[in-house]
């Protein structure tokens, strides 16, 4: 049902899971001596060289919020939470920055740098974009720039596979019709599968693409073909499938993940 395909049309708007981008990039540069601005700088350029080489017009960046009130609490207190981490824009970025990306602390408060005014003032990017930020996104759009609450409720919604959706929503009601998404978060394309047909009730000329997974095993797909293939019934069932093994608001079955559940 999900085959894989080339990209052969314009990209409208490059859609990227942060998470990604960030362990991607760290695995890379935890041999250099730079800062955190110069880390998240180096990230934030390497979305717009990819999203130019689409010739992409909009990039959305897709950040996970860290509620205080969550399921996921647990889990994250195994990982060790309860550490905290002081560190400034201008500080060095930390050689075993890999062990603390497996702590919510650390990773909400670099996410934060992400939408911080200045060190977007030095991103080398000039087109539209938009960036969750915490309960809020922080937008750009025909050269006005601003920070609202209202455009998406993002407020119930706390990983970047949910979000992703209000920002593909928000970028199409303003005319965009081809959707790139990076991602190697599994749960995307299932979201997005069971999705699509809202999408194309909207804009019947709607495609959605999903670039997924790393190395050798890195992918496009083409979520319209997927939903051709397997009918809009079983798309459907899809979304059910992702709420019933483990979201935002529901907890997962303890020791089983989704692929195991699924062959059961």
């Amino acid at each position: 049902m999900f085959s894989t395909c080339d990209i052969e049309e314009r990209i409208d708007s490059y859609v990227v899971d942060l998470s990604v981008v960030i362990r991607s990039t760290a695995a890379v540069l935890t041999a250099e001596s730079i800062t955190f601005r110069e880390f998240v700088l180096t990230i934030l350029n390497n979305i717009a060289s990819s999203a130019r080489t689409l010739h992409a017009k909009e990039i959305s960046i897709v950040k996970d919020f860290y509620s205080d009130l969550s399921i996921k609490n647990a889990t994250r207190a195994q990982r060790g939470t309860s550490v905290e981490f002081v560190f400034n824009a201008d500080d060095p970025l930390p050689k075993d920055i890999m062990n603390d990306l497996s702590n919510s602390r650390f990773k909400k408060k670099l996410n934060k740098m992400f939408s911080d005014r200045s060190i977007l003032s030095d991103w080398q990017w000039q087109e539209d974009f938009s960036i969750t930020d915490g309960k809020e996104i922080f937008s750009r759009a025909g050269g006005q720039t601003s920070s609202d609450v209202i455009v998406f409720e993002v407020k119930a919604l706390e990983e970047a596979d949910n979000r992703l959706l209000l920002h593909i929503q928000h970028t199409l009601n303003r005319g965009k019709k081809t959707f790139l998404v990076r991602t190697v978060d599994s749960d995307v394309v299932v979201i997005c599968t069971s999705y699509l047909e809202q999408f194309l009730d909207h804009d019947p000329q709607f495609r959605l693409f999903i670039d997924f997974g790393t190395g050798q095993n890195r992918h496009w797909y083409c979520i319209n073909d997927c939903l051709g293939a397997m009918g809009t019934p079983t798309a459907l069932g899809l979304m059910f499938f992702h709420a019933f093994s483990g979201c935002d608001s529901t907890a997962s079955f303890f020791r089983h993940n989704k692929g195991q559940i699924m062959e059961s």
